[in-house]
């Protein structure tokens, strides 16, 4: 009976911290009711401690001379099982709008302490995991791309997101991914912020694709936004663009590669022109994504509602010798002359390598082996 008159009073005393703060319109000025709500988690009891999870985040501003308690408080509280939820939600909060050094060393104390005992703290783990998730999804209006990543394996490790998720849970995931890559903003060139934005978030997403989530939303902004500035892109991050295009391009659905395929071939013949190391990787790349694109849209080739450059007709021209045509070689049967003459016109030999390319994925192409593409994350330096 004693301890339950204690518990009591403690609570009530908690409440008058909590009254009088709220009605201060100088609320520095009450230092010592802030105090006591910190001193509470310390040696309190379980409904005082719970009364304190709520009141520490609500006047947690107005004492920037105390954030270390009040902070070191908050992940006292984490460790508490029925407090677990409460706290995290505030904790959640100063990643979301914190002051910066507040926000890292919740950051540091969340990867630490709290998603390495996610099992212990988070129960029921169902209902619980999807109260965490959205707070996560709260919190990544503005975060690094170190965060970023750092939250979504959190979350891929969840037991809703895992092996036996619905189709609709493995939306979710690549649903954030697209959020953070800013899908439905204009891409701009010059901003290297987006440019690794992008690239990160299109690599994060290659494992998600592979689980069955559409691919579609990052291919059709690459062929809307980004392949008609692919010239003025920085040459490393063309290569990462191209990797992580490459590595989506088994995910691709049949219409988003008939509208893709034509761009890419274009990428193709300006690719071939380039005589430096990196315009031969650029090719490769290139190749790798097309054979899973064209075996999802076989009638690119010889469809005439597409026109490619190398299938048009040629002219044929007149030689020195008044009144008498030029005769195609016979051993060619192609009519593309000699090749000399395929130099001078300019541009065959560009539309030959795109011709064998596409010949060969037409019969089935090589093996598809993946190259080295596939390996890293990419370069990007980590968005701020």
């Amino acid at each position: 009976m004693g301890a339950v008159i204690g518990d009591a009073k403690e609570v009530e005393k908690l409440y008058e911290y909590g009254e009088r703060l709220n009605e201060a319109k100088d609320k520095a000025q009450h230092v010592s009711d802030y105090e006591g709500i910190l001193n509470a988690v310390k040696s309190g009891s379980t409904k005082a401690k719970q009364l304190a999870a709520q009141l520490i985040p609500r006047f947690f501003k107005f004492f920037p001379e105390l954030d270390k308690q009040a902070i070191s408080a908050q992940f006292d509280l984490v460790e508490e099982e029925e407090l677990a939820v409460t706290s995290l939600t505030a904790l959640f909060k100063h990643v979301e709008i914190g002051m910066e050094n507040i926000r890292e060393k919740v950051i540091a104390f969340l990867k630490e302490k709290v998603f390495p005992l996610k099992a212990e703290l988070l129960k029921p783990q169902v209902e619980m995991e999807r109260r965490v998730t959205d707070l996560v999804k709260k919190s990544l209006q503005d975060v690094t791309g170190a965060e970023f990543k750092m939250f979504v394996d959190f979350l891929k490790s969840f037991s809703i997101f895992g092996d036996n998720a619905p189709p609709e849970r493995i939306q979710e995931l690549i649903e954030i991914i697209e959020g953070q890559a800013d899908l439905d903003a204009q891409f701009n060139v010059s901003d290297v912020d987006h440019i690794d934005r992008m690239i990160s978030c299109m690599f994060m997403a290659l494992p998600i694709f592979v689980r069955g989530a559409s691919s579609s939303r990052f291919i059709n902004y690459f062929n809307k936004h980004i392949i008609p500035v692919f010239d003025k892109l920085p040459e490393e991050r063309k290569l990462d663009f191209l990797k992580s295009l490459a590595g989506s391009s088994p995910y691709a659905t049949a219409q988003d590669s008939r509208q893709l395929l034509p761009a890419i071939v274009q990428l193709l013949k300006k690719a071939e022109q380039q005589k430096a190391t990196n315009g031969l990787r650029v090719c490769n790349n290139i190749l790798i994504m097309t054979q899973p694109l064209h075996a999802k849209s076989p009638s690119f080739i010889g469809d005439n509602k597409i026109n490619p450059s190398w299938k048009e007709h040629r002219k044929v021209t007149p030689t020195a010798t008044a009144g008498v045509k030029r005769t195609v070689g016979p051993s060619s049967g192609t009519g593309l002359g000699s090749p000399a003459s395929k130099m001078a016109r300019g541009g065959g030999m560009q539309n030959q390598i795109v011709n064998r390319a596409l010949e060969g994925l037409s019969r089935g192409g090589r093996s598809s082996g993946r190259g080295r593409g596939f390996g890293g994350r990419g370069r990007g330096r980590g968005y701020r």
